[in-house]
């Protein structure tokens, strides 16, 4: 059994958050209580990885935020996660203000919710437990005979709920299973959650490997070839996508591109530096953190081999709206008036100077990102009204996320689209007019 800390500001019970812990301790978790710094104070060692803290969407509990806060600074090893259900009213950074490490919203966020929990602590699941729930879908890269995947995949056939092993963990690769991967490509993958870290550092691995005797050329040919075969199931044509399968995706591709160095390596201490402004300081991370993730995959897909300059880019692409008041932040671009649209088209020009006040020397690309992406290639876009040749390329994968990350995205009064579906959208495929900023 694995203990997780729960922490909360009372005895009071967990509201709908109650579902997710029921979820956790079916796969064998338990859970300790805390909910006063009286509870903290006889804790010489904690008993776990992971702590949940449960809080209000209303509002920023301060008595919460300052048993947060206290845990942390006694025990910095234990991840703290914050999970809130229904529309957090209040900026996010102020949660990341209390020292917790990452926020997930119940119940839109449940699987990524269960895969962090594996993530951090792991509870082994034997074959005899496996279940739809006990499973992480995922994608992988081509395979070739001889490889040894250092976890096991599975099927999951939703029409009789079967789970078929398609390989055994650590076992060498055979022409007869990879022949059975390539007839039946059209079914999707899974791992257990409880390999979850063992699939994103096979993945990343694999990425990097061979770099030192290829050239940049040939490697980023290679690297790209596995890169699309990771983002494959993504873009499933064949059916809509079950939206909590995409999320996972998404996340899981996150998790991989976060250990891709750029050639000179140079950017480690930045991107790790940038990730906690943007954390504190971002009106949406989940939309910071989704661009990391979309600008270093369509970046590198695009040939631009600059993985850490791109999920830099994507962190603080809209840094400077934390200037503009919440009301305007709530809306889109269409349904702005005039004297609204003025004050936003400022948020680029803010992001600039935000980043010079913090004093951080970041690539110039990544300042070009920041300024050009609401640039379109006809030259209707803003600040500056640039053409097409005159568009950084990075800002224009920057914009290409921004607008693919708006339209797959759930929110309120809108459709949320499948990735398919926002490619065709944006690329004019769709039967409508090409977006303005694709080129």
């Amino acid at each position: 059994m694995k203990k997780i800390y729960f922490l909360v500001n009372s005895e009071a019970p967990a509201g709908p958050i109650g579902d997710l812990l029921k979820r956790l301790r079916a796969f064998g978790y338990t859970f300790v209580s805390i909910g006063s710094l009286e509870e903290i104070s006889p804790i010489n060692q904690p008993e776990a990885k992971l702590a949940i803290v449960n809080v209000e969407a209303q509002e920023n509990d301060p008595n919460l935020a300052v048993i947060s806060k206290t845990f942390k600074e006694r025990f910095p090893q234990v991840q703290q996660m914050a999970v809130f259900s229904g529309v957090l009213e209040y900026d996010q950074g102020e949660l990341l203000e209390s020292d917790v490490d990452v926020v997930y919203q119940y119940p839109f966020d449940d699987e990524l919710i269960l895969n962090h929990c594996f993530e951090v602590d792991p509870v082994d699941l034997d074959n005899s437990q496996l279940s739809y729930e006990a499973l992480a879908r995922v994608n992988v890269m081509e395979l070739k005979s001889g490889d040894k995947l250092p976890f096991a995949l599975y099927v999951y056939l939703p029409a009789n709920g079967k789970i078929i092993p398609y390989n055994h963990k650590d076992y060498p690769l055979t022409d007869e299973s990879l022949e059975k991967f390539k007839k039946n490509k059209h079914y999707n993958l899974y791992v257990k959650k409880s390999e979850l870290s063992n699939y994103y550092s096979y993945c990343a691995t694999s990425l990097k490997e061979d770099k030192e005797s290829m050239t940049e050329h040939e490697y980023l040919e290679e690297a790209t070839k596995k890169m699309k075969g990771l983002m494959s199931g993504f873009f499933d044509k064949s059916k809509v996508t079950d939206p909590t399968e995409n999320a996972q995706l998404l996340d899981n591709l996150g998790k991989i591109v976060s250990q891709l160095e750029d050639a000179s390596g140079s950017k480690v201490d930045l991107v790790q530096e940038v990730n906690k402004v943007a954390a504190k300081q971002m009106t949406n991370y989940t939309h910071a953190r989704n661009m990391a993730t979309y600008c270093a995959l369509f970046g590198m897909v695009a040939g631009i081999n600059e993985p850490q300059s791109l999920r830099i880019g994507g962190l603080l692409h809209d840094l400077g709206m934390m200037d503009l008041p919440l009301s305007l932040l709530q809306k889109n671009e269409e349904d702005m008036d005039e004297m609204e649209m003025a004050q936003y088209k400022l948020h680029p020009g803010n992001g600039k100077l935000s980043i010079v006040e913090k004093g951080m020397q970041i690539p110039k690309a990544v300042e070009n990102m920041i300024m050009q992406h609401h640039e379109h290639s006809d030259g209707s876009g803003f600040p500056y009204g640039l053409t097409a040749d005159e568009i950084d390329p990075f800002a224009k994968v920057c914009a290409f996320a921004d607008i693919f990350d708006t339209y797959t995205s759930v929110r309120e009064g809108y459709q949320q689209m499948s990735p398919a579906l926002a490619m065709a959208r944006i690329s004019g495929r769709g039967g409508s007019e090409p977006h303005p900023i694709y080129d």
